[in-house]
C-alpha cells in the first residue's frame, strides 16, 4: 500500500461503517461512469444534504475533513482495492487525490484511479451492483450497496451484519432525510429459503438491539418499530426516527 493509499484507508473504512446506517438521475452520472463494473461494494453520500445535520456531526473527523468543500461522494471496492470519487468546489484535490476534471477528484488505489480517469467520460453499461444501488437508493442522502458474500470491515456486534450477506445476491442500505431520517434496507436473496433465513436473522438482530437499548427510550422505540417485509426472494426493511436518534445508532459503529 502506498503512502497516499494509507492516508485514505481510515476515511474509507469510516465511510463504509457510517453508511452501515429509481432512476439514474438520482446519482451523479460522471461519478457513476467511473465506478468499476466488478465493484463488490459501492457507497455514496450527498454531502450537501448531510452537512450541518446530526448525521454529519456523528461522522468520524477523518471522514469529513477532506470533503468539507465537497457536494457528492462515491466510493467503491473492487479487487480488494478502493476508489473514492468526490465532486465539489475544491481549490485542490483532497490529500492523496488527483483531478479527473475541474471539481472532480479521485483517490485510492493507483490502479483504480487510473482506470477511472480513462473511463469517467465514456458511455458504458453500469455493473450489476451499481444498477441495484440506482434502483433502490434514489434520492438518498447516504447509501451503501454490496454483493452477497462480501465481508464489510465491521467488528463487535456489527460484524453480525456480515452473516446476513451470506444469503443474498445484493443488499442496499440507505438513509433518506425529510425532517426525520428513514433507514431502508433492500435485499435480493439467492432463493425463497434464503430470504426466509435473512428475514428471521434480521428480525432477531433488531429485537436484540432493542433490548440492549432499553434504557434509551427513543432509540429502543425506533428499533422496535422497524418494519420487515418479505416477498418471494426480496426483503425490505424500514426504520424511522429523528436524525439525532439515527445518528446515535450509527455513531455506535466501531471506528
Amino acid at each position: 500500500m502506498t503512502d497516499h493509499e494509507r492516508r485514505w484507508s481510515v476515511p474509507l473504512a469510516a465511510f463504509v461503517m457510517l453508511a452501515a446506517c429509481g432512476h439514474r438521475a438520482a446519482l451523479d452520472s460522471d461519478l457513476d461512469a467511473a465506478i468499476p463494473a466488478d465493484a463488490v461494494i459501492v457507497a455514496g453520500a450527498n454531502l450537501d444534504q448531510l452537512r450541518g445535520t446530526p448525521l454529519w456531526r456523528a461522522a468520524p473527523p477523518g471522514l469529513v475533513e477532506p470533503f468539507r468543500q465537497g457536494s457528492r461522494l462515491l466510493a467503491a471496492s473492487a479487487r480488494n482495492e478502493w476508489l473514492v470519487l468526490a465532486r465539489g468546489n475544491f481549490s485542490q484535490p483532497p490529500a492523496g487525490g488527483r483531478w479527473l476534471a475541474p471539481g472532480l477528484a479521485a483517490a485510492g488505489s493507483g490502479r483504480l484511479v487510473a482506470e477511472a480517469a480513462g473511463r469517467w467520460r465514456s458511455v458504458r453499461a453500469a455493473g450489476p451492483l451499481l444498477e441495484f444501488a440506482v434502483a433502490h437508493a434514489a434520492g438518498s442522502a447516504l447509501w451503501i450497496a454490496a454483493r452477497g458474500g462480501v465481508d464489510l470491515p465491521l467488528s463487535g456486534n456489527y460484524a453480525n451484519f456480515n452473516r446476513l450477506l451470506a444469503d443474498v445476491e445484493y443488499v442496499s442500505l440507505s438513509a433518506r432525510l425529510a425532517g426525520d431520517c428513514r433507514l431502508q434496507l433492500t435485499a435480493e436473496s439467492r432463493g425463497e429459503a434464503a430470504a426466509q433465513r435473512f428475514e428471521q436473522t434480521l428480525r432477531a438482530m433488531l429485537s436484540l438491539a432493542a433490548m440492549a437499548e432499553a434504557r434509551h427510550g427513543e432509540l429502543a422505540g425506533a428499533l422496535n418499530g422497524a418494519v420487515v417485509r418479505r416477498d418471494g426472494r426480496k426483503i425490505d426493511a424500514e426504520l424511522s426516527g429523528s436524525m439525532e436518534t439515527v445518528a446515535s445508532l450509527l455513531g455506535q459503529a466501531p471506528r
